[in-house]
C-alpha cells in the first residue's frame, strides 16, 4: 500500500495535483498529527465544519463502529499495525465520517467519495483513471 501511495503522489505531483487534507480539529493538533503519521500533504482546518457540511459528512456511531471497521481494525492489529494514540487536551469527534474529493484549480467537483465506514477510501486506481481524465 505505501508503495502504491508513492506512485499515486508522484502521479498527481506530474500532473499539477496536489493534494490537501482537511481536518476539523485545531491547527495544533493537526500539526502534531502530521509529525507523529509523517503525513506530507499540505494539512488544513476546518473547525466550524463548513467543508463537512458542503459536503454532506454526517455523524454516525454505526458506521464509525460497525462490523466493516472492526474488521478493518483487526486485520490491523493482527499484521502488528500500531496506531495513533488519542491527543489529550485536543478536540476530537471519532464519530467524524470523512470521504476523498477530487476538486480541481477552478474549483470543478471531479470525484466524491464519501466514507461508508470508517476505514473506507476510494482505490487508488480510481483517484488515478480520475486525474488523468481529468487532465485530458
Amino acid at each position: 500500500m505505501v508503495i502504491k501511495s508513492i506512485i499515486l503522489q508522484e502521479l498527481l505531483a506530474s500532473l499539477g495535483v496536489q493534494m490537501v487534507m482537511v481536518s476539523f480539529g485545531s491547527q495544533k493538533g493537526a500539526a502534531r498529527w502530521k509529525r507523529e503519521t509523517g503525513c506530507t500533504h499540505t494539512v488544513v482546518t476546518d473547525q466550524s465544519r463548513k467543508f463537512y457540511n458542503y459536503f454532506g459528512l454526517r455523524i454516525s456511531f454505526s458506521k464509525v463502529w460497525g462490523s466493516q471497521t472492526m474488521h478493518y481494525y483487526a486485520g490491523q492489529i493482527q499484521q502488528g499495525k500500531q496506531f495513533l494514540k488519542p491527543f489529550e487536551n485536543e478536540e476530537d469527534d471519532p464519530l467524524q465520517m470523512g470521504g476523498d474529493f477530487l476538486v480541481d484549480k477552478c474549483g470543478k467537483l471531479l470525484m466524491c467519495y464519501p466514507q461508508k465506514y470508517a476505514a473506507d477510501r476510494p482505490s487508488i486506481q480510481s483517484i488515478i483513471n480520475c486525474v488523468q481524465n481529468a487532465t485530458q
